[in-house]
């Protein structure tokens, strides 16, 4: 495959590629934003990880642009809602993440 930097949409995509399980990942946004656009409570103010590290366990087989990522942090240390099916991991898009 040959990219110009130029294109940017081509670009993300072999990001997104390779983000395959035990990816080392950071959060870069949520939902595509640094910041809640609604007031939220404090338990899903997911936000408050932008920045933080994970590594991918799995694409989800309910949509395919979002990862299961555990993060190297404890969620309950963010006051953050956290129930999926490994403690500390959350399913996120993966527009809101970068190659780490």
């Amino acid at each position: 495959m040959n990219f110009q930097p130029s294109q940017t949409g081509d670009t993300l995509a072999v990001i997104r590629q390779k983000m395959e399980k035990n990816t080392l990942i950071k959060l870069k946004t949520f939902h595509g934003t640094l910041k809640p656009t609604n007031k939220v409570k404090i338990g899903e103010n997911y936000w408050r990880l932008i920045g933080e590290k994970g590594i991918v366990v799995e694409i989800a087989d309910f949509n395919p642009e979002k990862i299961l990522v555990i993060f190297e942090k404890n969620l309950d240390d963010f006051d953050l809602v956290n129930h999926n099916p490994i403690k500390n991991s959350l399913y996120i898009d993966k527009k809101d993440l970068d190659l780490y």
